[in-house]
């Protein structure tokens, strides 16, 4: 069941980028965290001996989660800021 979400999470990444480059540069930031998602969570399905998802990984797996929703959030309200102005 990984490998489709695996699937997914590539797929996700690669048409929020295609669809950034026409609309906004920010989304490209955002397509490529779900790559690395898709990357993440195969290395998960391939890696047997290792649970990526759980321990120190899966401390690391959130933390760059979250840097990457508050930097996007940031991102996103500043250029808002600078279009209505």
């Amino acid at each position: 069941m990984g490998y489709i979400y695996a699937a997914a999470m590539f797929l996700a990444g690669l048409l929020v980028i295609y669809f950034a480059l026409k609309e906004n540069k920010l989304f490209c930031f955002v397509g490529a965290y779900f790559i690395f998602m898709g990357c993440y969570w195969l290395a998960d399905e391939l890696l047997t001996d290792i649970d990526l998802f759980s321990g120190v990984y899966g401390i690391v797996f959130r933390v760059v989660t979250a840097v990457v929703a508050v930097a996007a959030i940031v991102l996103y309200f500043t250029k808002i800021k600078r279009v209505k102005k």
